[in-house]
């Protein structure tokens, strides 16, 4: 029989290999299979140092509509503050194609984050054709492993 260190070492590398597996089951299914043109690819903190005011947090979204898209904004959805994200690179003069990915980052200022919790995020913008959208996804926020 184990040793009960090894034992709960076994169990817990088993969890943390399962972890991101769970999180995908928690999250909302892709925004394009309820027809919406944006997909959140992640919600992340980017690897290197962080501010000492807050966590960075950087956002990754991929066109998936049919349709250039000229503004897109999102807001994280924090249960003691909104946290707007601007993809000023995205306008009708640099539209967002089909098929590319645009990111973007923040510093929460005074703000903190979960590593690996579930977050609300609202994306909304408007598409070459004049068509506006709005809509809220869940998606978990990633941390870089400890080497990152």
């Amino acid at each position: 029989m184990p040793e009960r260190p090894a034992l709960l070492f076994a169990v817990g590398a088993t969890l943390l290999a399962i972890f991101p597996l769970l999180l995908a089951l928690v999250a909302s299914p892709p925004a394009s299979a309820w027809g919406y043109p944006v997909e959140v690819l992640s919600l992340e903190r980017p690897p290197g140092p962080q501010t000492p005011a807050g966590p960075t947090v950087q956002l990754a979204v991929e066109n998936v509509g049919d349709t250039p898209i000229v503004s897109l904004n999102a807001t994280l959805q924090m249960p003691y503050h909104p946290y707007p994200f601007s993809f000023s690179n995205v306008t009708a003069a640099t539209p967002l194609d089909p098929g590319q990915t645009a990111t973007t980052e923040i510093d929460l200022f005074s703000g903190y984050i979960d590593c690996g919790a579930v977050y609300s995020l609202e994306v909304s913008g408007e598409a070459a054709s004049g068509g506006h959208f709005d809509f809220v996804v869940t998606t978990p926020y990633l941390c870089p492993g400890p080497d990152s």
